[in-house]
């Protein structure tokens, strides 16, 4: 992206559903359509439903040289993607390279604060009513308020900090989920949000800053873009070869801590993967310390923990002591090791995050013809948060009665978001979800008094 005029933010900016930029003259301008960047909404499309086919087909086998384990390719990294993107939004709509300053600036943070408290809401209810799907929203809504602070922040300090985060998060992520196991376990669901969980903010906030620092940089320019697509093929390569050669491909040997479950169905294939789920207690669960064994059990509602003989040893939540003092270890190494989805490891980081960039870039370098025919998919990236709401609606009344028709669900739901999107896209614009948010964060922002007066334009401080 070039330099741009120092105009408002666009009302219509969200970074969980839209690429939007201060309007001004821009080269490049094949690649956007309405102040938007086009491949930023083709991958969000992507990540989209790259979510739904991971919560709705079980894909048993990792991802391997076998073609036919490369729809696996979804578990997880859909999820990542849409974290990167996420950050990459946070900094379009706060003034691409240039940046915002002074007023500016303060009402675009009251803008994503406002968000952010929306999102937290709208996960929190969709947490309520499902029970098949671990809810992503919460922890965005967490990584959003996380990086107001980085906002005026330079891409060399963006990068400097995300590297810091590769490498220390995943061990403040483990020696943080077992000390909140040991000495204040009954808040697990709260502190999943941060440490533990599946989507650990503590760990995702990496793939937020490498977001941020992206949408700094001119993603006009095609070589910027072929850039970004060597350094996550990279990376991608690095960080999948590490977590094999470091776990002998297993990878993901962790344990998800109370009031947390891998995303996906009952029977998905994330779940299948990581071996065991968290939710609500099973009817026909044990009492503490039951040995349960095989993949398939559901464990819902259990404090769980796999022995060294790959026996899955389960509490009911809430009991003080789960596991009894003999089984309750401190987290080893291995718990840093692999790169399995989820894992939440240096290597899944640098693996799963550099696949996110390559992806990104491969769209924005996605040629006129090939945007013209991913047509629908780039308008499923305009209205995400409404297609997620719906899917998750569906999923949970419909959920228990995939049986053996689980890709026929997703071909259905696909067609559906690819067909409504491509329509509301056109005719309206934003979806209502995220019309409703982004109406109510710039009604706020700008009822909220000034505290001083704008700064002269320039480029982001550090």
């Amino acid at each position: 992206m070039s330099h741009t005029s120092h105009s408002k933010p666009s009302p219509a900016a969200d970074p969980y559903t839209s690429s939007s930029h201060p309007p001004g003259p821009r080269p490049g301008r094949e690649r956007r359509s309405r102040g938007r960047v086009v491949g930023v909404d083709i991958a969000r499309g992507i990540a989209l439903l790259g979510m739904v086919t991971a919560h709705t087909i079980p894909f048993g086998e990792p991802v391997s040289w076998d073609p036919t384990t490369w729809g696996a390719l979804v578990q997880g990294r859909s999820s990542i993607l849409f974290a990167v993107l996420a950050g990459v939004s946070v900094a379009l709509m706060t003034g691409g390279t240039a940046g915002v300053f002074g007023d500016r600036l303060r009402e675009a943070r009251t803008r994503l604060l406002v968000r952010a408290v929306l999102i937290f809401a709208l996960g929190t209810a969709l947490t309520i009513i499902s029970s098949q799907i671990a809810i992503v929203l919460q922890v965005y809504a967490v990584l959003l308020v996380a990086v107001l602070p980085l906002l005026r922040w330079s891409v060399r300090r963006l990068l400097v900090l995300a590297c810091i985060l590769a490498v220390v998060s995943p061990v403040v992520n483990v020696y943080g989920a077992y000390g909140i196991d040991v000495w204040g376990g009954q808040h697990g669901e709260v502190a999943a949000l941060f440490v533990g969980g599946v989507y650990p903010a503590v760990v995702w906030l990496t793939f937020t800053v490498v977001g941020l620092l992206v949408g700094r940089l001119d993603l006009s320019s095609v070589w910027v873009a072929a850039r970004l697509l060597l350094v996550g093929v990279l990376l991608a390569v690095v960080g999948y070869a590490a977590g094999w050669a470091t776990d002998g491909g297993a990878g993901g040997r962790r344990s998800f801590r109370a009031g947390s479950s891998p995303s996906g169905a009952t029977g998905s294939g994330e779940s299948k993967e990581v071996g065991f789920r968290l939710g609500t207690e099973p009817p026909d669960a044990g009492p503490p310390g039951t040995p349960v064994q095989g993949e398939d059990v559901d464990l819902s509602g259990r404090s769980c923990l796999r022995t060294p003989d790959d026996t899955i040893r389960c509490g009911a939540l809430g009991d003080e002591t789960p596991f009894g003092e003999a089984e309750w270890e401190r987290p080893g190494l291995e718990e840093l090791l692999g790169a399995a989805p989820h894992s939440a490891t240096t290597f899944e980081v640098l693996g799963s995050g550099g696949f996110a960039l390559a992806v990104l870039a491969l769209c924005l370098l996605a040629p006129r013809g090939l945007r013209a025919v991913l047509y629908p998919v780039r308008a499923v990236g305009t209205v995400p948060l409404t297609l997620y709401v719906a899917h998750v609606v569906f999923f949970e009344v419909v959920g228990d009665r995939l049986g053996d028709h689980d890709r026929e669900m997703f071909l259905a739901q696909a067609v559906v978001a690819l067909a409504f999107a491509s329509l509301w896209s056109r005719w309206r614009g934003q979806g209502p979800v995220e019309q409703l948010i982004a109406t109510v964060a710039r009604r706020t922002a700008e009822t909220a008094p000034a505290d001083r007066p704008a700064a002269q334009p320039g480029r982001p401080v550090g």
